[in-house]
């Protein structure tokens, strides 16, 4: 699977040589992660590495677009020309949207978790409120 990851992304890696290792670090921790968690379906700790896993989404977005400020070097006849692109912006929307996966993660596990605890009581019904006949 690394492989196929790393064989998708070598086009890319004159750009941005030094990401590479990392990248392939990232697809086997990410997929590692998905893999968990399906099979850990059912259980808390379905939702433990859903959390897990988008928190590394959201590091490895920062550490890969450098903070928000790419700075690229792009060939060109024999010559080089340097880029530099501000994506804060772009980056911060990015990190809200995942952090409500964060926080959709969490609820989810409070509902597990809480579902789990009325299962668990013995909860007995309430008398009717309704007079007796008669």
């Amino acid at each position: 699977m690394v492989y196929y990851v790393s064989a998708l992304l070598s086009p890319v890696e004159s750009f941005l040589p030094l990401y590479h290792p990392f990248t392939d670090a990232f697809a086997v921790i990410f997929i590692g992660l998905l893999f968990a968690a399906e099979l850990s379906y059912g259980t808390v700790f379905h939702y433990i590495f859903g959390f897990a896993r988008t928190l590394v989404f959201i590091v490895y977005l920062i550490y890969v677009l450098n903070g928000g400020i790419l700075n690229l070097s792009v060939p060109m006849d024999g010559r080089s020309m340097s880029v530099m692109v501000d994506v804060r912006i772009f980056l911060t929307m990015l990190i809200l949207v995942l952090v409500l996966g964060l926080s959709k993660n969490v609820l989810q596990t409070i509902g597990f978790l809480s579902e789990k605890v009325t299962k668990d009581q013995d909860v007995s019904p309430l008398p009717s409120l309704e007079k007796p006949k008669g």
